[in-house]
């Protein structure tokens, strides 16, 4: 009985291969099979290639979990280490750029102050400012703008923002704490451990301070 319906079976697929319409209808069938079994060994594989994922990894980047150290011992940490620094000013009627880009390293800090008249490589130390010349160096006072130099000295922005409560977001692993300061905004930026950035803006002038902490020669200084 069975081998009766196998016959018949094969019968029926040779009529309808040697016959136009049922050769198309074959030949449409095998495609779909064709497809059936490449779309579930694709699901299989997507399966078996799913990267398995650390949950302890997922919840140490969470943002909602990170800690910020407080903001006064970041200022601690700034004021004492050894960094490199990148200070611009912006004239904001004339659009005038100063910049001073350098290094303190054991109080002492050395860098260039570029402007529209030239660039000068200076040295601080103890109060004192000196210009580097070629073969000596010149004590100098006119370093910084008097208008200035209360936002490029680090002790003298502090001063003020003891006196005032921010306003603070948080990114992630970054930190804006936002002070209002009469017509004056300043704003820090900080990562979870350091203090990066200072952007201070008053109605005459744009201030950005950068700062990276060298970590390597504060750890040899702290020995």
């Amino acid at each position: 009985m069975i081998k009766m319906k196998q016959e018949k079976s094969k019968t029926t697929l040779s009529k309808m291969w040697h016959d136009k319409k049922g050769k198309a209808i074959l030949k449409l069938g095998i495609w779909f099979l064709f497809f059936i079994i490449m779309a579930f060994v694709m699901m299989i594989t997507s399966i078996f290639s799913k990267p398995i994922t650390n949950k302890e990894n997922e919840i140490s980047k969470d943002p909602e979990i990170t800690e910020f150290l407080n903001i006064d011992k970041m200022w601690d940490t700034l004021i004492i280490s050894n960094y490199k620094y990148n200070y611009q000013i912006k004239e904001k009627s004339t659009m005038d750029t100063i910049i001073y880009q350098g290094k303190i390293n054991n109080n002492i800090n050395t860098g260039y102050k570029e402007s529209k008249l030239g660039i000068i490589k200076y040295r601080i130390e103890e109060n004192h400012i000196y210009q580097i010349l070629v073969d000596k160096e010149e004590e100098i006072t006119n370093l910084y703008d008097i208008e200035d130099q209360e936002y490029l000295i680090l002790s003298s922005i502090l001063e003020k923002l003891k006196m005032l409560q921010p306003t603070e977001t948080k990114n992630g692993t970054m930190r804006s704490l936002t002070y209002l300061w009469n017509e004056v905004t300043i704003v820090v930026n900080t990562t979870l451990s350091s203090i990066s950035q200072i952007r201070i803006d008053t109605p005459q002038k744009e201030y950005n301070l950068s700062f990276m902490i060298d970590s390597e020669n504060n750890n040899e200084t702290t020995k």
